[in-house]
């Protein structure tokens, strides 16, 4: 059946990773206090005395984490840091062409990165949609697959405008990267916090976990400001110009925003709207804005044109 292909992890090699410290949180080269909480905690966001003197001295932060990733790799493998850095600055220069005219994905043996022209927030937005796609495609044999997603709107859906990230200067769409993590760091992952558990202990293993999010708490609100950020770019709208121009893409905020068939009775937008999406509790929640089903068998127009009009 489709989707049954998957393993249970069952971990056999070691991990690479290089000694923790006692309490298995590793030294932070961001400078990060040895409690985990960060060298600038307690300082707000404008605090960090450290980055703050690095940012006046005219040093490029990403550019000093590449140096440290390269003299780390280096190290390990016993390479000529020169020669690391020319390749890698070779890869961080080509990758972004690669993955756009190339249309390929990159395989890192880890992670693979590939880029759609969807919106950041796109996962969610099928996801309310098509809540029980998977498990339900999970029952369906492999060879049927396609006419299943065909038969209950999967393809139809690809197509969605909704799904696109439309700059409001109108004149073109954006692309989102994403990192789908490969069994490599699914084991090597798996197998490192075994052992942390078994050399800490329940009890002090639970606190490094906190040490883990407090050490990573700035990056982590970086993320989500950047996804805040993304998700309120519009959606594009289809518009019909006529038999000379044909039809093109504006930018669209649309009013209702995803049909909530969503799990857990939240409400998920495809365009972020602070006033409107928060989350709902589970219990009692009621559905806002209009709202439309998705049809079980729908009829699906072969043409993109009639999709986009319907």
């Amino acid at each position: 059946m489709v989707g049954d292909e998957q393993e249970q992890i069952v971990p056999e090699p070691k991990p690479s990773g290089a000694e923790v410290r006692e309490d298995g949180v590793r030294p932070d080269p961001e400078g990060g206090s040895s409690d985990g909480g960060g060298g600038n905690q307690g300082e707000g966001l404008a605090g960090g005395s450290r980055q703050a003197i690095r940012n006046a001295e005219g040093e490029d932060p990403e550019k000093e984490a590449a140096s440290h990733f390269i003299n780390y790799v280096a190290a390990r493998v016993g390479a000529k840091p020169s020669v690391m850095k020319a390749v890698w600055a070779a890869i961080v220069q080509e990758a972004p062409a690669y993955l756009l005219e190339e249309q390929r994905s990159i395989n890192m043996g880890f992670v693979e990165l590939t880029a759609i022209p969807y919106r950041e927030n796109w996962k969610q937005i099928m996801h309310a949609k098509f809540p029980k796609l998977v498990p339900s495609l999970k029952k369906v044999p492999r060879e049927m697959a396609d006419a299943y997603l065909f038969n209950v709107g999967w393809d139809a859906e690809l197509l969605n405008s909704e799904l696109c990230e439309f700059h409001r200067n109108g004149s073109h769409y954006g692309w989102a990267i994403e990192a789908h993590e490969k069994r490599q760091w699914q084991l090597i992952s798996y197998e490192y916090e075994r052992k942390q558990r078994e050399s800490l202990g329940a009890a002090r293993y639970a606190s490094r976990w906190i040490k883990v999010v407090r050490k990573a708490a700035r990056r982590i609100l970086k993320y989500f400001l950047n996804y805040v950020a993304k998700t309120s770019i519009p959606c594009a709208a289809v518009r019909d110009g006529g038999n000379k121009r044909g039809n093109y893409l504006v930018p669209h905020t649309p009013k209702g925003k995803v049909r909530p068939t969503a799990p857990q009775n939240f409400v998920v937008h495809a365009v972020n709207d602070p006033q409107e999406g928060e989350i709902k509790s589970s219990e009692g929640a009621t559905l806002s804005g209009p709202t439309k089903k998705v049809p079980p068998v729908p009829f699906i127009s072969s043409d993109p044109k009639d999709l986009w009009k319907r």
